[in-house]
């Protein structure tokens, strides 16, 4: 469980430095936006953070239905064990992987919204 937030700490920084570099050099170049702009750039990114978190949904319940049961009742089912099947697990990783990108993006957009 440690390694997993240490996993997602470490993603979380590289990209707080890759927003932070980017500021930084686009900054000084006196670049001017419209708010309208700007919207309408946040409500396309929030569409399709959307799409991108359904379908992956949606396949992460297709592909692997006894996950998402341990998810949601952990006495019904034993513990996934993919160690024979390396294969399925970063497959998995990576679904998971993106429905958590998605929904990032979406949590930053909601609060950018509301400040």
């Amino acid at each position: 469980m440690l390694k997993a937030i240490v996993g997602i700490f470490k993603y979380t920084w590289i990209y707080l430095a890759i927003f932070c570099i980017s500021l930084i050099i686009i900054s000084p170049s006196n670049i001017n936006y419209v708010y309208n702009d700007f919207a309408n750039y946040c409500t396309l990114l929030v569409s399709v953070s959307g799409m991108v978190f359904t379908i992956m949904g949606i396949w992460l319940a297709f592909l692997y239905p006894n996950a998402l049961q341990r998810i949601v009742n952990p006495k019904t089912i034993e513990t996934v064990d993919f160690t024979e099947q390396l294969e399925d697990t970063r497959r998995l990783e990576a679904i998971v992987g993106s429905v958590l990108k998605s929904s990032f993006v979406m949590i930053t957009l909601l609060v950018v919204y509301l400040v």
